[in-house]
């Protein structure tokens, strides 16, 4: 072989062994990116894009975020918004833990728990309170920075109207962003859970079935669940089951037009403690949409005003933009459209699997 090529072939397969990491690395990098925005596109039906397109709603690239570009008035505005329906769904289905952008959570398991039951929290005189410890399970995390882009024509806005449409435009951002996390929560919640199969038709009880999963939950946790999310068709095969003209206990049939709060003090949990999420839907790529928990229902334990290591099924840990705030909101001005994105940051995750049940129910 001529000396050359082999002198070359030699040095080629040093460089590739000397950066192989970085390759790694960089690759490593770019398909986290990549799932990232797979992964919202899913969630709020974005276009992936580096770049914002006209008319569409792209996926949040971190250069629009630059503080030159930030818009104090729409961000005061969308921080003065009152909550709305959506939003309360979310804190009650996933409620809200603030921390810094990098935490500690507790991982707890089936042998841990914070309850004291051998009087160690009774003070000797003389003596000092028994100081918790968070325990040494824990898990290292991160918030992540998540938003979307909209580019507004000016061309398509009519005269005197582009303030307004600079708000629509915020409002519409944030309200796909919160069904992105309700979605994230409710995928989080369906991988976590232990799941139970049930029919409910005229032979069954249906309300006998989740009173049974509330036990399961408190068995599995150590608290009475707090939550119950019902998904649309297994609140309606519910009703159907109890009004069958077939079913021999006719008195059952009352049941059916039970509101939430009655079911929940039938079950035992509290009377705001059952949620439906009927009204979200998520597109498939063949173009047709699904309601995003149809036939589910979960039973689990979650509460607002935690702190990080309390013991609660789900926490959607969030932390502040860099503006302030729990939303941040920036503008690029060209000469002929305005490109609009909103941020915020969370991350939800399971501390806790046990106590997560899961009813899938069918006709």
């Amino acid at each position: 072989m001529n000396p050359f090529i082999l002198f070359t072939i030699i040095l080629a397969a040093l460089s590739a062994f000397a950066f192989a990491p970085q390759i790694r690395a960089a690759w490593g990098n770019g398909c986290k990116s990549v799932c990232n925005d797979l992964k919202l596109a899913t969630f709020t039906g974005a276009v992936i894009s580096s770049e914002p397109i006209l008319g569409k709603v792209t996926t949040f690239n971190a250069s629009a975020a630059d503080s030159a570009h930030l818009s104090e008035a729409l961000t005061e505005y969308v921080a003065g918004q009152p909550a709305d329906d959506l939003e309360d769904l979310l804190e009650a289905l996933f409620p809200e833990v603030p921390t810094a952008r990098k935490f500690q959570f507790r991982l707890f398991k089936d042998d841990q728990f914070v309850t004291e039951s051998d009087d160690s929290d009774i003070r000797a005189v003389g003596q000092v309170f028994k100081r918790i410890e968070s325990g040494t399970d824990r898990q290292d995390s991160s918030l992540q920075n998540k938003g979307l882009t909209f580019r507004l024509d000016h061309d398509e806005v009519a005269e005197g109207d582009l303030a307004a449409m600079r708000q629509r435009a915020v409002n519409n951002l944030r309200k796909r962003l919160i069904r992105a996390e309700i979605l994230r929560g409710i995928a989080a919640m369906d991988a976590g859970a232990t799941n139970a199969a049930r029919t409910w038709n005229a032979a069954s009880n249906p309300d006998a079935d989740m009173r049974k999963d509330v036990k399961l939950s408190t068995e599995g946790h150590g608290l009475l669940p707090t939550r119950q999310m019902w998904g649309y068709d297994s609140w309606q095969t519910r009703q159907d089951a109890l009004e069958d003209a077939t079913r021999a206990n006719h008195a059952m049939s009352n049941r059916a037009q039970w509101d939430e709060a009655q079911i929940a003090r039938y079950l035992g949990i509290r009377a705001d403690g059952i949620h439906r999420v009927d009204a979200i839907t998520q597109a498939k790529k063949s173009g047709s949409k699904t309601r995003i928990l149809s036939n589910r229902i979960f039973t689990y334990h979650a509460e607002s005003g935690l702190m990080v290591d309390d013991p609660s099924n789900v926490k959607r840990f969030v932390g502040n933009v860099d503006a302030g705030g729990r939303w941040g909101v920036y503008e690029e001005v060209h000469a002929k459209f305005t490109d609009i994105t909103v941020e915020h940051y969370s991350r939800i995750v399971l501390p806790m699997t046990a106590g997560i049940r899961k009813s899938t129910t069918s006709a």
